[in-house]
């Protein structure tokens, strides 16, 4: 089973720190197999009526900054959904909880923010997923 994390979201993308609800397990020490474990996010946001295309254009900026910068970052890929149009799902894969804060750090992401607040309808909601070592 994977585990979930739930972060709060009150200043991402112009909202405070997404900050895990419960601590981490210290991945930088790697899994009981002395593995490091991957990290995976799932980040659902919804859009103010008649800003998709704004959004879809900050976001592709940003996610081409992520695969040029962050060899940590295995996957940033922006998906919609058929159901309500407004509602995007980002599915985020990092090698390890250090690449996972690299990217919340870095400049880009930072740069980012406002423009992508901007579009939001509320607060995104934000899952953390534990990668499953072997599969």
């Amino acid at each position: 089973m994977v585990a979930r994390r739930m972060l709060r979201a009150d200043n991402l993308y112009g909202h405070a720190d997404v900050r895990p609800t419960e601590p981490f397990p210290d991945r930088e020490a790697g899994n009981q197999t002395g593995e490091k474990q991957m990290l995976g996010l799932i980040a659902t946001m919804r859009i103010q009526d008649g800003k998709t295309a704004e959004f879809e254009r900050v976001f592709l900026d940003l996610a081409a900054k992520v695969r040029a910068n962050e060899p940590g970052n295995l996957t940033y890929q922006l998906t919609r959904s058929r159901a309500e149009p407004n509602t995007y799902k980002v599915l985020e894969i990092y090698s390890d909880e250090a690449a996972f804060k690299a990217h919340g750090a870095s400049d880009h992401f930072k740069a980012a923010g406002p423009a992508l607040g901007s579009v939001l309808a509320g607060r995104p909601d934000l899952e953390i997923l534990d990668g499953i070592v072997g599969a």
